[in-house]
């Protein structure tokens, strides 16, 4: 598996045209009188051809000012997986940067792809000189247990305009500090 940064010219309108985002949803977290507990929410999550452009050419924008890394099989130009931090830290102190997408193909899961990215995230944060990664992530019971499994808790800044996007999403950070910290650490 090759891991790139990519640019903007690198991402175009059809850059996810062949990525699976299919998920069988079975239990999603929720706050309930401020704990969380896993309910029984059922769907599926699949996107169509265009989602998938929309989320290309919002990938295409988030290069410009952010960053974006893709993990991609050998010899192939479609993505196995991607992620997407935004340029602009915010929070009440610009501690935080948001890691915008982060999405493994449905043939791709499980196998490390999603954690090297996230580091790969955190990286890039931590060499901007953010305090934080502020995740806005899917409740999914699947979504959550990767999400914790790397070390997210729940943020302690809730921001606002990401809450009033996606108010069913658990929002989360990290420091970047501490996450992937290591003689690997790659440098984009």
């Amino acid at each position: 598996m090759q891991y790139k940064r990519l640019t903007a010219d690198e991402i175009t309108a059809d850059f996810l045209s062949s990525f699976e985002r299919y998920q069988e949803v079975k239990k999603c977290w929720r706050k309930i009188q401020d704990e969380w507990t896993l309910q029984p929410i059922a769907f599926t999550e699949n996107w169509d051809a265009e989602e998938l452009r929309k989320i290309s050419l919002s990938l295409k924008q988030t290069a410009v000012s952010g960053a974006v890394f893709a993990a991609f099989p050998e010899g192939s130009s479609h993505p196995a997986a991607f992620a997407a931090v935004e340029g602009k830290p915010i929070g009440s102190h610009g501690q935080y940067l948001v890691l915008h997408e982060l999405y493994t193909d449905a043939g791709y899961r499980s196998q490390g792809l999603g954690t090297e990215l996230f580091q790969l995230a955190c990286s890039y944060a931590r060499e901007r000189g953010v305090e934080k990664l502020y995740i806005s992530a899917h409740s999914s019971e699947e979504s959550q247990r990767f999400y914790r499994r790397q070390g997210c808790t729940d943020a302690e800044e809730i921001d606002p305009h990401l809450y009033e996007l996606e108010p069913c999403d658990c929002h989360l950070e990290i420091r970047t500090d501490s996450y992937g910290v290591s003689g690997t650490d790659k440098k984009f």
